[in-house]
């Protein structure tokens, strides 16, 4: 099967069956809330719960606002969930249509309810994307957009580290 051009999801060589007629594409599972998560387009965010137990099969739903800003002429994609689904990264132009995209990042707050998006990393000229977490919540990988002294569009990969330990400890 020829792909090269095919940006929907596949799973062990097999297509899923999300029948959105859309460029799905920038997929991630969070295997802790048992979720799918990716975009559409590079525009919107969709999320299908209970992918594992119901055979990646199904009908994703638009993740809830204020992940999806849906504000005209905004993108919203490539989502990357920390291990325990708690915290959620992402590309959006929302505070910057026309520039970008930066990196920003939600907190769950409940079932379909997440805090209002922060921008974490913003870009230099072009903008950055494709966020992905190290397990551990220590390290987040990202693209840097630039133009090469050729006028070319070329990219690069840097890391921010955490400066201090997580504190996973609760307050009594």
């Amino acid at each position: 099967v020829d792909r090269s051009l095919d940006t929907d999801i596949y799973r062990n060589k097999d297509r899923l069956p999300f029948n959105t007629n859309a460029q799905e594409g920038n997929p991630h599972y969070c295997v802790a809330k048992d979720e799918l998560w990716f975009d559409i387009g590079d525009t919107k965010i969709y999320v299908l719960a209970h992918a594992a137990r119901d055979g990646f099969s199904g009908t994703p739903q638009p993740a809830p606002a204020p992940i999806n800003s849906h504000r005209l002429g905004v993108q919203e994609s490539q989502p990357w969930l920390s291990e325990d689904g708690q915290t959620l990264y992402f590309s959006s132009t929302r505070d910057h249509v026309g520039q970008g995209p930066f990196i920003y990042t939600s907190t769950r707050l409940g079932e379909d309810r997440w805090s209002e998006p922060a921008t974490v990393i913003s870009g230099v000229q072009y903008g950055v994307g494709e966020p992905s977490l190290t397990a551990d919540d220590q390290r987040l990988f990202y693209e840097q957009i630039f133009r090469n002294r050729q006028g070319v569009f070329a990219t690069e990969f840097f890391y921010v580290e955490r400066l201090e330990a997580k504190d996973n400890s609760q307050s009594r």
